[in-house]
């Protein structure tokens, strides 16, 4: 299971080549319900549990008693953005004997409704393996903060950033909305017409979608929402832009970690705005321990201030848990 359909593409993409001649078929969710079932399903929560509800009244069985593994990729995401209550009837009907793998590159500890808590409620008996490096950047990428007076600025920095970008590699510029994703790129556009820009948001129907991400035929400069932080590797991207400041020091990760995929030397550049002050600095300040940061409803300034310490998820006594079945959490950089 995967939070969006970019990702379900991808990892479809993988595992087809991974397992081909194997005899192991795999499949994204969209059409599986007059079919075979495949070995493997690809697809969002919601669709995967609707899809298998139907395919259990074409065919008169029940599919979910034949789910043996479970895997959430980006889990973080999918416990915050999917009703715990779906993926609880989920597991229900697995009758929770299926072996759970969660994997995540961030995950906020901080108070009662942390993503580590969600995850403790739906998954009673959990093994937790992170890295030494989880919650932190990886070494070989670079970042720079720009400060920009205005909006024009803003737009003139990213124009002059993307002259550094080495021929034969990409770039992406993070924008904070759909709206400001689509004025930027036809302000680039506008600008420097011989500029390869695409533009990736929720306002683009997917197929154009893949095709401006197409590695070998796409666009080389990406203007896109938040949607292209989570997980999808690219290729060739050696320069992340952070346009609009992220709010979070989770954007702040993810959006940095589409960059620099296999130990590629990258950078980031961060533009910020008088706007943007008061994050700039804590983020700069703790910019080698941004764990600290962590914070899912409550503001930033107000989290440090009153300095509520974030510590690791801990291992369970599995003698103090509820009996059921193993499952694996995995956290990793990004």
């Amino acid at each position: 299971m995967l939070p969006n359909s970019l990702l379900v593409h991808q990892v479809h993409c993988v595992m087809s080549n991974v397992f081909r001649g194997t005899g192991i078929t795999v499949e994204m969710v969209d059409n599986i319900e007059t079919q075979e079932m495949p070995s493997v399903v690809i697809g969002t929560p919601l669709k995967v549990l609707n899809k298998f509800k139907v395919y259990n009244m074409n065919f008169k069985v029940n599919v979910f008693e034949n789910v043996r593994y479970l895997v959430l990729d980006e889990a973080d995401q999918l416990v915050e953005e999917t009703e715990e209550a779906s993926m609880r009837e989920f597991l229900k009907l697995t009758r929770k004997r299926v072996k759970t793998v969660l994997s995540a590159a961030t995950v906020s500890t901080a108070g009662k409704l942390s993503t580590a808590k969600t995850i403790e409620r739906l998954f009673k008996r959990i093994q937790v393996v992170k890295t030494d490096k989880v919650h932190s950047l990886p070494s070989h990428i670079d970042t720079e903060f720009v400060y920009c007076a205005d909006y024009e600025q803003k737009v003139q920095t990213v124009l002059d950033v993307l002259q550094q970008v080495e021929p034969g590699k990409r770039a992406l510029i993070f924008c904070g909305s759909v709206e400001s994703s689509a004025k930027l790129a036809d302000l680039l556009k506008q600008m420097n017409p011989r500029l390869d820009v695409g533009v990736v948001n929720r306002n683009v129907e997917l197929p154009q979608q893949l095709a401006v991400l197409d590695i070998d035929r796409g666009n080389r400069f990406i203007v896109c929402t938040d949607s292209l932080a989570r997980g999808l590797d690219l290729g060739d991207v050696s320069l992340t832009i952070q346009f609009d400041f992220p709010t979070s020091v989770l954007h702040y990760i993810h959006r940095t970690g589409r960059s620099g995929r296999n130990m590629q030397l990258s950078k980031t550049v961060l533009l910020w705005t008088d706007d943007n002050r008061e994050f700039y600095h804590l983020l700069y300040e703790h910019r080698n321990n941004l764990e600290l940061l962590f914070s899912r409803k409550r503001g930033l300034r107000k989290k440090i201030k009153r300095g509520i310490a974030i510590s690791p998820i801990e291992h369970k006594d599995e003698s103090s848990t509820s009996q059921g079945t193993d499952n694996t959490f995995e956290q990793h950089t990004t």
